[in-house]
């Protein structure tokens, strides 16, 4: 899969290898494996991250063997099954990150708590969905302030209350405050989109000054705008309706949705990129991690389409037709799943790391089949260290205060030319020229510069609010003028400064 090249004997780097993480199988592992699993397949992912920048690992790049960079890793998941856990290990050791698909965008959870605010507010019955919600960090309830709400106070799960109704020591409670916000989004429901009612949230929330406090803050914007955009095209398009939405963004992370939509990277931001394998279709990365082989395949859900002699059907598990083409439908997924297999480990140009977490009991999960398949080729060990790419933050120093008057009075003097508009009308400079006038008899001598109440003394053609005479003026040369030449411009200021009465 990697190219190969030449080796720089002596320093660990070489070019052109083949990584395995977890070539030996688990064993006494729970009978509910799964979660285990996927954290211990995390772990190695972020720390051969971690190894490949810190040990840079050479790449080709213009012709030339040069150090890795964040950019040129890729992690490809055949689900985002596992995207939590390694979102986790990640960050723990500081690596940068991005998901590039929309599946893996509507599993963040930044979107999700989105999702679920406008679940609750949607269905009031539904109360999992708004305890859900209020749990989120777009809320921030605790357990302790639900168990208050509920239980000390003996309040409702329903957005509805609140207000005047309750009691006034509660009205400040938080879930009390964001129970407000969420009955604000279900009264903007009847007229307004999904995309509009998730900006109100966004904005109401703070959630783009919030994701701050994020160490991939610029991800978390980047995939608000994102789904806000989606959204705007889902209406578009033809979508209306919260519900009809909220079961779309439900689609779009299905394990079943073959339609890769790639977000647009900014290419400024020099991070470890992670997509689905069938959005990877096409591309190839200096160095590709392959991860997420740990989970089963999942049976057919709800109706295929079976294909009889000349025709096609709709069938269900129960229909006899579909035990008839049963066998041909699972060989067809199985080949499918080996296909996907082999376009995620050809997309590496220099380096391949595959992953191979399992446990030592016979399975159908792609980390068995690849193990089977692989077993005795040459490979890289891996050994995981604890090392992160960034050390412990060093204390703050203290530093001098300056004098508080005059850095106020820079501060203020900055502001004032920061606001200083880039260009001024003609009726705008007027009517600054009147106010700066040294006495208000002064500002009102000349009546042409003020937009005073109608004068019904003055001609038709100079009544009203439309504009002081020096306006007047110069739209009538800008009328009249010939500007390319510029020809005679002087005197027709002139004769229209004088119709006017501005001289």
């Amino acid at each position: 899969a990697a190219r190969p090249g030449p080796s720089e004997h002596g320093t660990g780097r070489e070019h052109g290898t083949v990584t395995v993480l977890g070539a030996d199988a688990h064993t006494n592992l729970p009978r509910a494996a799964a979660e285990t699993l996927r954290e211990a397949e995390a772990t190695d992912v972020a720390a051969v991250v971690v190894q490949a920048l810190a040990q840079e690992w050479p790449v080709l790049r213009d012709g030339v063997l040069q150090p890795c960079r964040p950019g040129d890793i890729a992690i490809l998941l055949p689900s985002r099954l596992s995207l939590p856990a390694l979102q986790v290990a990640l960050a723990a050791r500081a690596v940068p990150y991005r998901a590039e698909n929309s599946s893996l965008v509507y599993a963040a959870p930044e979107v999700r708590a989105m999702m679920l605010a406008l679940r609750a507010a949607d269905d009031p019955t539904d109360e999992l969905a708004l305890v859900s919600a209020l749990r989120t960090p777009l809320f921030g309830c605790s357990d302790r302030h639900l168990y208050e709400w509920k239980v000390t106070h003996g309040q409702r799960w329903r957005w509805s209350v609140g207000g005047e109704s309750l009691p006034g020591e509660l009205r400040q409670h938080p879930v009390a405050v964001a129970l407000a916000c969420l009955g604000e989004v279900a009264a903007r429901i009847p007229y307004s989109t999904p995309s509009q009612l998730l900006s109100w949230l966004a904005e109401d929330r703070c959630v783009m000054e919030l994701a701050l406090a994020q160490r991939d803050s610029r991800d978390v914007w980047r995939r608000v705008r994102f789904v806000i955009d989606q959204a705007r095209a889902w209406s578009e398009a033809g979508g209306h309706g919260v519900r009809r939405y909220l079961l779309w963004t439900r689609l779009q992370g299905d394990e079943g949705r073959f339609v890769a939509e790639t977000v647009l990277p900014e290419t400024d931001h020099d991070v470890v990129r992670i997509m689905t394998v069938h959005a990877a279709k096409g591309l190839e990365f200096p160095i590709t991690v392959v991860s997420g082989l740990t989970a089963r395949p999942q049976g057919a859900r709800g109706k295929r389409v079976v294909w009889p002699a000349g025709t096609w059907a709709l069938s269900t598990k129960d229909d006899p037709t579909y035990v008839q083409f049963a066998p041909v439908d699972e060989q067809m997924s199985n080949a499918e799943r080996r296909r996907l297999l082999y376009v995620a480990c050809t997309r590496a140009m220099d380096h391949l790391v595959v992953s191979l977490h399992r446990p030592d009991t016979t399975g159908a999960s792609a980390a068995h089949d690849l193990a089977t398949a692989s077993e005795g080729a040459t490979h890289r060990p891996f050994s995981a260290t604890a090392a992160t790419l960034l050390g412990s933050a060093p204390a703050a120093t203290e530093l001098p205060w300056a004098d508080e008057g005059t850095w106020f009075a820079t501060w203020q003097s900055d502001l004032a030319a920061a606001s200083r508009p880039a260009a001024l009308s003609a009726t705008t400079l007027a009517g600054r020229l009147a106010g700066d006038a040294d006495t208000a008899a002064a500002a009102s001598a000349d009546d042409g510069v003020r937009k005073d109440p109608v004068d019904l003394d003055l001609p038709p053609w100079q009544r009203g609010r439309y504009g002081t005479a020096v306006g007047r003026a110069v739209h009538a040369v800008l009328q009249f003028a010939d500007l390319r030449t510029g020809a005679n411009i002087p005197g027709l200021a002139a004769a229209q400064a004088a119709a006017e009465g501005v001289l």
